[in-house]
């Protein structure tokens, strides 16, 4: 019997491990493909518009994505804290699933930014769904060590997203789409396998829907002004101001019922945590930095250095394998001197890599771009890291699901609000840079007026249609109105490691924590 007894107890330990590794599996390739969707389509847009028309919409067809991943990030948080983290990843990964079949069967530009929202309110789920579940199945040590695993899947994707997007457009771009079908029913098959979640986990009943109502309005009108007050071609001007009241009110409805309800969505106590507090101010400052370098870097080396669109994709390919080594040596650090101060080596780092960005010359050579966006991923990952671990070990298994949403949510919301305000920043200075040249420059004054937008400088067509002068001039006032975009950034930056700065002591990761 003893015998029998060691040999189950080592085949149960067998199955155990087995499922562990294949729930890592199944983790990573989703979160592989959300990161690789983002890639991809970013280089295909081009391609789809052109095919499928109305260019005067193509702002929907990013806004409708973000808007819809960005709102459902906390309803999947707390639904996942109610119903436990297994239907809710697999609810996930079917939504992301059914809008890309549905994106590819697109015959006009007005399906395909619809299709292109429900593939959002997929992707909403994936990322804090993975994350928690991460939390969930590993103690700290071993996330702290498994982390440069899904760093590589973001690496992985950012690499590979311009290449497999360009090499796919020249067959179809729907292919872009259809890919995902497969891969993702094999990652639902892995979760289904090896995703054993405690009974715990399901207290029917307790969802706040006038929450996630009145969330979902309030973010979804807050969002789709920043998309107005970016300039927006299609979207009337006027509507600005009824879209800020409907935000206000909405928002305001949504802090009114978080505070009566027994359950809330997205409980308001938890700010009153001082780590919960800085975590999500953290994370709001770095949603604005990331989407900020990923928006504002290609366009400096397609626009001020007359790169072409994989060139300037590649650029931030640095930046992923920096976030790699950061995450990885993130798990290092947390056992030797702790949370916060790897957090503030992750936001001093992230701090240098952008000055040097706000100070990049004009004609700057590439091996310095690659070193600030490397300093710049070395930083990210061991910041981010951090403090998500921190995060998830601060609550119970019950509290994870939302607070992991939270900070995803803090960061998507950063990132939304930050590139458009940066983007009103840049069109103006630029507005005001072209508005000079065409008054020293009269012989090329309409050839400068026709420049009044970022965009028109990456047409190479265009460009090579320019006065080898006239193109330097150009390219010169859009570097300095890049460098208005850097300096914003900067200022985050800093902010964001001066919040770094209170986060509490807290003891290093034990190595010797089972």
């Amino acid at each position: 019997m003893g015998e029998l007894a060691v040999e189950a107890k080592a085949e149960g330990q067998a199955r155990s491990v087995s499922g562990r590794l294949g729930l890592v599996a199944a983790l990573m390739l989703v979160t592989f493909l959300a990161a690789l969707d983002i890639a991809v389509v970013t280089t295909a847009m081009p391609t789809i518009i052109g095919q499928l028309g109305g260019f005067e919409l193509y702002a929907w067809a990013v806004s409708a994505y973000l808007l819809t991943s960005t709102v459902s990030v906390p309803i999947y948080g707390r639904l996942a804290d109610v119903y436990g983290r297994k239907p809710l990843l697999l609810i996930a990964i079917g939504v992301f699933l059914f809008g890309s079949m549905l994106c590819g069967l697109a015959g006009n530009m007005g399906l395909f930014i619809f299709f292109r929202a429900v593939q959002g309110i997929g992707a909403g789920g994936v990322l804090p769904m993975t994350m928690t579940i991460i939390g969930d199945s590993f103690d700290a040590q071993t996330r702290a060590r498994i982390s440069g695993l899904f760093s590589t899947a973001w690496s992985g994707a950012a690499l590979l997203g311009p290449l497999v997007g360009g090499t796919l457009v020249l067959i179809s771009w729907r292919l872009i789409f259809y890919v995902n079908v497969p891969l993702l029913l094999l990652a639902a098959w892995l979760v289904w396998r090896g995703l054993r979640e405690p009974k715990l986990a399901r207290r029917q009943g307790q969802v706040d829907y006038a929450g996630a109502a009145t969330l979902t309005i309030g973010v979804s009108a807050l969002l789709l002004l920043t998309v107005i007050a970016g300039g927006a071609k299609g979207i009337p001007g006027w509507l600005a101001w009824p879209t800020a009241v409907v935000s206000i009110v909405f928002l305001a409805m949504f802090i009114t019922v978080e505070r009566r309800s027994a359950a809330p969505l997205l409980p308001l106590g938890l700010f009153r945590r001082r780590l919960l507090l800085i975590a999500a101010l953290m994370s709001f400052a770095f949603g604005i930095i990331l989407f900020a370098c990923d928006t504002y870097i290609p366009l400096y080396v397609q626009g001020v250095r007359s790169g072409d669109a994989l060139l300037a994709g590649l650029a931030l390919t640095p930046i992923s394998l920096g976030w790699l080594v950061g995450a990885t040596l993130c798990g290092r650090l947390l056992m030797r001197i702790g949370y916060r101060d790897t957090l503030l080596y992750g936001a001093g780092l992230i701090v240098m890599g952008v000055l040097l960005l706000a100070g990049m010359p004009m004609a700057s050579v590439w091996w310095y771009v690659v070193a600030l966006t490397l300093i710049l991923g070395l930083g990210m990952g061991m910041a981010t890291t951090a403090l998500l671990i921190a995060v998830q070990d601060s609550v119970e298994y019950d509290g994870r699901g939302v607070t992991t949403a939270l900070t995803q949510f803090a960061s998507n919301m950063g990132g939304a609000l930050g590139v458009a305000l940066l983007g009103v920043a840049l069109n103006t200075t630029l507005s005001q840079q072209t508005t000079r040249l065409a008054s020293v420059e009269a012989q090329y004054a309409r050839q400068i007026a026709s420049f009044n937008s970022a965009n028109d400088l990456l047409d190479p067509a265009r460009r090579i249609a320019l006065n080898a002068d006239l193109l330097g001039a150009l390219q010169g006032a859009l570097g300095h109105a890049l460098q208005v975009v850097y300096i914003g950034v900067l200022l985050v930056a800093a902010a964001h490691l001066c919040v770094a700065l209170f986060f509490p002591t807290l003891k290093p990761i034990s190595k010797s924590e089972p």
